[in-house]
Order: C-alpha cells, then structure tokens, then sequence
C-alpha cells in the first residue's frame, strides 16, 4: 500500500516538472516569436 502512494508521487512529481518544462518552453518560443515580430515592424 505505501509502496503504491510513493509510486503516485513519483510520478505526480514527474508530471509537474514535465508541464513545467512544456511552459517555459512555450513562454521562450513567444518571446522569440515576438521579438521577431517586432523587428520586422521596426
């Protein structure tokens, strides 16, 4: 039983850090994709 608790923690913890990554990953393609953006208006 406790064996199997760890294993969800595990893997909810897994879970955050992959979602985590994903953002920070968007958030850099937008800022990249913004800049760009703006370079052509300027």
């Amino acid at each position: 039983m406790f064996n199997r608790e760890l294993m969800k923690m595990n893997h909810w913890k897994i879970g955050k850090r992959l979602v985590h990554k994903a953002i920070h990953h968007f958030i850099g393609l937008l800022l990249v994709y913004t800049l760009k953006e703006w370079l052509n208006c300027v």
